[in-house]
Formats: C-alpha cells, sequence, structure tokens
C-alpha cells in the first residue's frame, strides 16, 4: 500500500474490547490504541516527510499482523462515474490513445492502485473489497485510466510514490456519493428524504419477501449441496460455463452446480480457498456440504477461505448454487480452482448442473417508484474513511444533465460532505467538467456551468475537455491522458508548488458594456489568450429582447471584445454554450477556456427536481 507523507496517519481495526494496541512502523514511528466495547480502535502513526520505503508496519493486539511492502508518499481519491471509471485496458470504447505503448510502458513499481469492489449499501459500511497493486503493464489495464495518467504525471514530478484509491460506478447520480446528513444540507434535497426513505423501505419489505418466497421455491435448497447427492439426473459439462453455453440461453433462475476435487492422502491440510472467479449474479458456495461463502453482487471474483477441518484426504464436493437474475448468467473467469496451502492447485474442470426455480414462473414484485440516494457514499466512502490522503480528483456530472440547476447545490454539498466525512480540512478536490456531447435537449451547458460555480468552493479546480473530443456522438471522450494531466496540473500548482504550472485555461471574471461592444474578463490567462483557427468562433451577445445571435470576437491584450450587427446594444454574452460546442479560445498554455454565460436568465432545467 501507500500511506500519505508528513500525516499522522490512521490506522484502524478490531480487536476483543479492552485489548491494547501497539502500531511499530520500521522508518521508527510508534502508535497505541485501545479496542472500545464494540471492539473498534484507531491509532496514528507519524510518516516520514519525504517519504520513501519499502517499510514494514507491525500491529501487536490479541493477535499480530505485519503489513510489508508499505511505502509513503501521496494518498489520492478517484471517483465518480463512466468517464472516471472507464480503464486504461477495457474502457467502452477505448479510454485512452496509444494503448498499447501506454500500458508497456506502466512500469512504476512506487505507483500503488486499490480498486473499491462496487458495492450499493443501505447504512454506512466498515469493509470494502478491493486490495493494492503495484502498477506493472500486467495490472494497469484494470485501472482507471484518467486516475492512472494523474499518478504518472505526479511520479514524474514529484518522484516520491503514488497511490491512487479508485472508488466509481458508471450512469450514476451525485445524490448516491453523498452522505444522508450531506444531503439534509442542502433543504431541497432533504425534504425528499422521508418520502424516499418510507417507500424504501415499504419496498425493501416486499423485496425481503419476495426473496424468502424465491428461496423457498428453490427446490435443491438443503438438499443439492449434500456430499452423498445422487446425480444421476444431473447434466454433464467440461466446466463451469455461462449458463448461455450449456443450452440456458433464455433461462433466468436457480441453477446448482457440483463437482469433485481430490486431496492427497499424505498431505496435511493448513489452508484452504476455493477461487470460483466472477459469477453473474449471486451464488451460494458450499464444500462437502458446508456453506463457505455467498456474493451478491454480479461479476466479482469470488475468493473463499475454507476451513481446513472441513476438507477431506480424498474426495471432497463442491456445490455452488447461481442466481441469474436477467441477462447473461453464470460462470465468467477461466480458471476455476481450490488451493491448497497455497502450493497444491486443484483445477476444477468436470461439472454437472440442474436448475431449479425458473424466474419466468415467478412473478416479480411490484415496487413503488423512489429514489436511490447516498448508497454508494455508504458501500464504497464510508468504509474508507478514515485512511489518510492528500485530496481528490472527481469525474461525473452526466447523469445529473436533466437537474443542472440542482447540481449548483448538489456537488459542492457532496465536496463539504466529503470533507467533513474525513476530517482533513478543506482537503484539494479537483473535478472535470463534462465533454461536449449531443445530448439533444440542450441542458448541458447549465450542468458546465453549474460546475463553474462550484469552483467559488475552497481548494477546487476543474477541468476543460471541450478540446479533446473526438466524436459528440459519444459520451466517453476516449483521450483520457489528457484529463489525467490536466487534473496532475491542478494538483502541482496547488498542492506541491509547481507555480510555473498552468493549471486552468480563461476562466470567465466578468463583462463590460462599451456602446455596441462587451469586453470580456478573464482569469487563469497563463500567458495570454489565443485562438485555435483564424478567428474565434461560439461567442453570441443578445439584447434586452435575450435573443442570442453569433457574434464576432477579436482578443485584445488578455481580455475578448464582442459585438453583433444584429444587436446594437448587448447587454449579454455567452460563450460554447451548447451541447456540442467546441469552442477555440485558449491560454498560451494550451488550455482550453471554460464555457460560461453572463447573464443569469431562467434556464431549461431551474425548476426539475430530484
Amino acid at each position: 500500500m501507500v500511506l500519505q507523507r508528513d500525516r499522522a496517519v490512521a490506522i484502524w481495526g478490531w480487536a476483543k474490547p479492552g485489548t491494547k494496541i501497539s502500531i511499530k512502523s520500521s522508518w521508527g514511528s510508534v502508535g497505541e490504541a485501545e479496542a472500545d466495547k464494540a471492539g473498534k480502535w484507531l491509532g496514528r502513526l507519524n510518516t516520514p516527510k519525504g517519504g520513501g520505503g519499502p517499510y514494514d508496519v507491525t500491529i501487536n493486539g490479541d493477535g499480530q499482523i505485519t503489513l510489508d511492502d508499505v511505502l509513503v508518499g501521496e494518498v489520492w481519491v478517484c471517483s465518480g462515474q463512466s468517464n472516471m471509471e472507464m480503464t486504461v485496458q477495457k474502457g467502452y470504447p477505448p479510454s485512452l490513445l496509444n494503448q498499447e505503448l501506454a500500458i508497456a510502458g506502466a512500469q512504476y513499481p512506487r505507483i500503488r492502485m486499490f480498486n473499491v469492489v462496487k458495492n450499493m449499501a443501505a447504512t454506512p459500511q466498515e469493509l470494502c473489497g478491493g486490495e493494492w497493486q503495484v502498477c506493472t503493464p500486467q495490472t494497469v489495464g484494470s485501472f482507471s485510466a484518467a486516475g492512472y495518467f494523474f499518478a504518472q504525471r505526479l511520479f514524474e514530478q514529484l518522484r516520491v510514490p503514488i497511490g491512487m484509491i479508485h472508488t466509481s460506478w458508471g450512469g450514476t447520480e451525485v445524490e448516491l456519493w453523498t452522505s444522508e446528513s450531506g444531503l439534509r444540507t442542502v433543504p431541497e434535497l432533504g425534504e425528499k428524504l422521508d418520502t424516499y426513505k418510507k417507500t424504501s423501505l415499504e419496498n425493501q419489505a416486499t423485496l425481503t419477501k419476495w426473496n424468502a418466497d424465491l428461496l423457498a421455491s428453490d427446490i435443491g435448497n438443503g438438499k443439492w449441496q449434500a456430499v452423498d447427492l445422487d446425480e444421476a439426473d444431473w447434466t454433464s459439462i467440461p466446466g463451469p460455463l455461462k449458463f448461455e453455453e450449456v443450452g440456458l440461453s433464455q433461462f433466468d433462475g436457480f441453477v446448482w452446480v457440483r463437482c469433485r476435487f481430490n486431496v492427497p492422502a499424505e498431505m496435511t491440510v493448513n489452508s484452504v480457498r476455493l477461487d470460483l472467479g466472477p459469477i453473474d449474479d449471486i451464488d451460494t458456495a458450499f464444500v462437502n456440504g458446508t456453506l463457505v461463502g455467498a456474493t451478491g453482487s454480479f461479476n466479482v471474483d469470488r475468493k473463499y477461505d475454507v476451513p481446513k477441518d472441513l476438507v477431506r484426504l480424498g474426495e471432497n464436493v463442491v456445490a455452488v448454487r447461481v442466481l441469474d437474475t436477467g441477462g447473461a448468467g453464470g460462470f465468467g473467469g477461466p480458471n476455476v480452482e481450490v488451493r491448497v496451502n497455497n502450493d497444491l492447485v486443484v483445477k476444477l474442470t468436470d461439472w454437472k448442473w440442474k436448475a431449479s426455480t425458473d424466474l419466468s414462473k415467478f412473478a416479480k414484485p411490484v415496487l413503488q417508484p423512489a429514489k436511490a440516494f447516498s448508497t454508494l457514499y455508504n458501500g464504497m466512502i464510508a468504509p474508507l474513511l478514515p485512511y489518510t490522503m492528500k485530496g481528490a480528483i472527481w469525474y461525473q456530472g452526466e447523469s445529473n444533465v436533466g437537474r443542472a440547476y440542482q447540481y449548483r447545490k448538489a456537488f459542492p454539498a457532496m465536496i463539504r460532505d466529503w470533507r467533513s466525512a474525513w476530517g482533513l480540512g478543506d482537503f484539494p478536490f479537483f473535478y472535470v467538467q463534462i465533454a461536449p456531447f449531443n445530448y439533444g435537449n440542450g441542458m448541458s451547458p447549465e450542468l458546465r456551468e453549474a460546475q463553474l460555480l462550484a469552483m467559488r468552493e475552497p481548494n477546487t479546480g476543474m477541468v476543460v475537455t471541450t478540446d479533446i473530443t473526438d466524436d459528440v456522438k459519444d459520451i466517453h471522450p476516449i483521450n483520457k491522458q489528457d484529463v489525467g494531466l490536466r487534473l496532475a496540473q491542478w494538483a502541482l500548482n496547488k498542492c506541491y508548488a509547481k507555480h510555473k504550472i498552468v493549471p486552468s485555461g480563461p476562466i470567465y471574471t466578468g463583462m463590460r458594456v462599451e456602446g455596441e461592444k462587451i469586453r470580456v474578463f478573464f482569469d487563469y490567462i497563463g500567458g495570454g489568450l489565443i485562438a485555435a483557427g483564424p478567428e474565434l468562433t461560439h461567442f453570441e451577445v443578445a439584447g434586452a429582447d435575450r435573443k442570442f445571435y453569433p457574434a464576432k470576437a477579436v482578443i485584445e491584450r488578455d481580455q475578448v471584445v464582442v459585438s453583433s450587427d444584429q444587436v446594437a446594444k448587448p447587454v449579454a454574452v455567452r460563450f460554447g454554450w451548447g451541447d456540442a460546442a467546441i469552442p477555440n479560445l485558449f491560454n498560451k498554455a494550451l488550455l482550453p477556456a471554460s464555457p460560461f454565460r453572463s447573464d443569469d436568465w431562467p434556464g431549461l432545467t431551474d425548476k426539475n427536481r430530484w
């Protein structure tokens, strides 16, 4: 892992109530803690100012745990929806340019990456799935492309270890990433919570009963995991496959699969792990008739520790009940195996299957319309607290376009909520403005405006992406290198005193009417304003009638002067105000200007509410 340098970093866990905990590091810092009545404890270690490693951290209490290969450097959280989630290797569409070259060059042993397993939860969780990985060509492919290029740039500039904790989920609204208490700081969001909570509880009760009825309908429940089960009428298959590959292409419901493996009679069994790979959708796994694990998330690797006393010398039986709730179902990984003592690897290849409940004959419950809220905060942010980190990068907003005006309050509320929860003050929070895309409703400029206004929050910065979109019919621009690099420029300038690095393109600060013209002022000039083309585009002006017309725009020193023959007395100016607009105003650092408007006239989303 990577621990944040030059901080008193949190180390926490669980032990028997009252247990005294000692924490020792190989760099010389020590810490103490005591487990409370619930068994929880938290201690702190002071980390070296300059970073470094690898180090060891040893924790003693009612047992001993040693964490090895620990680096000390800069730790960042990266989060959002699909444009942050898109991986270096498997983005759809491909998430970066020169993909093969980027992957081959990703040999950075001092960059470490942690992918948080997707999880929606009704209440804040203490644990999450995932593991730290060293950045190599073999591991980088499954990590956020924007997050990786951010880390790469920081490492090249700072030459200290970089840790990235990635926690994203495509297609998600900002309200899912905000805690309930955070949402209640915005009255118009908070007043909806009680209604949504009541509906959610009613729906949960309906689902609980339906799930119980569904489980009761499984004719294999309590029977088909038995060691001595008669398998005469079960169908043999060469391996655990997708159900569509074994004649169940239209089947949704319970399917049981069974196989056998042998442990040599002369072996002393110390540890056993069952690796089932990813399963779609829900599984319950048994070894020799005893439950060893269950997972309710689709396509997550199943790795179950099996009690060594449960495993027999000689033949053993694995049984897995899989619930396919729709679409593809079954096993998705190439390797399904049992590991004994980490030495003996037994491939599970000869399987048999039998179907149980058919969901098409089991009516699904009718649920009342309700909004999800806080579920991703609960499942994918709360477990990270209070991991000591430097700051966060964020790429989200597309799913809030229809409520862009409300995003003006919802997004800053989430930033403040995270800062309050982490207890690290106003930590750096840098984010990406949504890219040009043909939404077809004209609302996305208002979302970009809401993101621009969020820069009023302290210690924030926004990346503009109007110039790195290759296809306005695709909501996922493939160029994630520049996204990561531009996020890093904000961090380097604001957090690491690299003041010669320009962090942003021109940002609108105000305008002045000068007769038939309007003079526009900007911050983040970056050496001066330039046009990427023979003349500036995507400026508009309007008079008192509020009708906008294309304007001629000319750069004068560090300002832009706009006018239109159709507007004798202009009162307002807009720039890049369109779903798919790709304007061409830059600074000399070659960073694009953010779209903006000078007016506050009613918009398309002003009355749209959560």
